[in-house]
């Protein structure tokens, strides 16, 4: 009975087509799937090191962001609007009394030369090599002026403008006298 169909008729076998293949040809193909799926695997292997990051997060940090660099930038305008409105006068801070004739900038001579000045209610900085902050030198001050020593320049005016371009950084050793 394994060998008939329903209505009791023998099955009929169907001749499957013989597969003739080399055996070097089976190693071919054999080698050609076997380094598909390995380069299958490689690659999820290395998509599921990469964190999933969800769409909303990224929304949320690219709002944080803008919201930071607003904030900053009211801080910043805030500070120049104070710096703006100070008289830079010893006890000019809100929550002192006295008012002083006397300037509230402290001073620092760099070894360059240059001099640097930060007045000590708004934190504006001034610099005697800036034009437009002579009037802030010209004040007298109760603080006294510290310095960082003093180095000899061939060209004194360009050390001064090299060490505000460098953020600081030493001018280089053949300028010094």
């Amino acid at each position: 009975m394994e060998n008939e169909n329903a209505l009791g008729s023998p099955k009929i076998k169907k001749a499957e087509p013989k597969l003739e293949i080399t055996l070097s040809e089976l190693k071919e193909f054999v080698s050609q799937s076997q380094a598909e799926y390995a380069k299958i695997i490689a690659d999820a292997l290395i998509q599921s090191k990469i964190p999933y990051v969800d769409p909303r997060q990224k929304e949320n940090e690219e709002i944080f962001r803008k919201s930071s660099r607003e904030t900053a930038d009211r801080i910043l305008d805030s500070i120049k609007r104070s710096q703006a409105s100070c008289p830079h006068k010893q006890g000019c801070n809100e929550l002192s009394e006295v008012q002083g004739a006397l300037s509230s900038f402290v001073f620092h001579r760099l070894d360059t030369g240059e001099v640097v000045g930060l007045c000590t209610n708004c934190q504006k900085e001034v610099r005697s090599t800036n034009p437009a902050d002579a009037a802030f030198f010209k004040d007298k001050s109760a603080n006294r002026m510290s310095s960082a020593g003093v180095r000899t320049f061939m060209d004194p005016r360009k050390a001064m403008l090299k060490g505000r371009l460098d953020g600081g950084a030493e001018v280089k050793e053949k300028e010094v006298v």
